[in-house]
């Protein structure tokens, strides 16, 4: 990534007027325009001021992911260093709604309403008692009083002697204030949201993201990166919720936990997907690649990204095709 292909980006995807590179598509041949909306495809990079292959694919100019023998290795590490194109999406949505009998408790503004919704999720979870303690830690229920309030619901866990509103910056905010264990937060964030709308867009997939996608989201950190992707891999069974963030990066960095609670930046869910379908007809003939997004965040599977690759060339691998003309031969 370069500081000029970041306006580029910025300028390309803004409705708000001219950018600083608006006016270097004039110069182009032929000259067009800055879109000034949202991307359609990561494609449109190629269109983007400051934009090259080079940037784009790195040294992977198949896309297949491999380095293959035709590809150059231009550091001479071994090994595949791709473009910007593997790091960055324009599919990223997730729906804002669930099973639960309760439904999505809109965390942004909690009050301590005998009603909320969040009293009887946390009811149905854990109980009364529990949840009692945890609204006291979010700060939605005053220790002072064990009763409560005159003709409340059958339920209402007691101490809410007045109505307060506490607001949280995202679900991660919500569990480090609420002094659950990350145990009992995977069975409630998934109930959690801080917007009103349909869907939730641009979360991180922390359980899957890479390591350079992990250091922007933590602001060029990359060792607080590799620690998370350390953490991973020795605790997969501790990947359950958003809550396994805090216990990878501990105390050692603050500064980028308190980065990713104020915002509603990461998940563990994903609901688009990307094949890469390469096949060859009868006798080794007729070879195509296409490449496909699918789109689960409405329930049923979507295709709504294809792309013919075929052009790039040979994608299986140099044993798939050293068996393929052994066989002819």
């Amino acid at each position: 990534m370069t500081t000029e292909l970041t306006s580029g980006i910025l300028d390309w995807r803004s409705t708000n007027g001219p950018g600083t590179t608006e006016a270097s598509y004039e110069m182009f041949q032929p000259a067009y325009q800055c879109k000034g909306a949202p991307f359609e495809t990561v494609g449109e990079l190629r269109l983007v001021y400051g934009a090259n292959m080079d940037l784009l694919v790195g040294e992977d100019a198949n896309r297949n992911g491999v380095l293959d023998a035709n590809e150059n290795d231009e550091n001479q590490n071994g090994m595949l260093d791709p473009g910007i194109l593997d790091y960055v999406t324009v599919y990223s949505c997730e729906p804002n709604t669930n099973n639960s009998s309760v439904g999505m408790v809109n965390i942004s503004s909690l009050s301590s309403s005998p009603t909320n919704k969040l009293n009887f999720l946390l009811q149905t979870n854990f109980g009364t008692a529990r949840a009692t303690q945890i609204l006291r830690a979010l700060g939605l229920q005053s220790p002072g009083n064990s009763r409560p309030p005159t003709n409340s619901p059958a339920g209402t866990p007691p101490g809410n002697t007045g109505t307060t509103t506490v607001r949280f910056a995202g679900p991660l905010d919500f569990y480090v204030k609420s002094g659950m264990s990350s145990s009992e937060f995977a069975l409630i964030f998934t109930n959690l949201t801080i917007t009103t709308n349909s869907f939730i867009q641009g979360r991180v997939n922390v359980n899957t993201a890479s390591a350079p996608v992990l250091t922007c989201l933590l602001g060029g950190d990359s060792g607080a990166a590799q620690q998370m992707v350390n953490y991973r891999q020795a605790n997969p069974n501790n990947l359950t919720s958003i809550a396994w963030v805090i216990d990878a990066l501990g105390q050692t960095y603050t500064s980028d936990l308190a980065a990713l609670r104020a915002g509603d930046y990461i998940t563990t869910r994903s609901y688009q997907f990307t094949a890469d379908v390469a096949a060859l007809g009868p006798h080794g003939r007729g070879y195509r690649r296409v490449r496909f997004i699918f789109d689960t965040s409405s329930g049923v599977p979507q295709i709504v990204y294809r792309q013919d690759q075929s052009h790039l060339g040979w994608a299986l691998g140099k044993e798939i095709r050293q068996t393929w003309i052994l066989a002819k031969q």
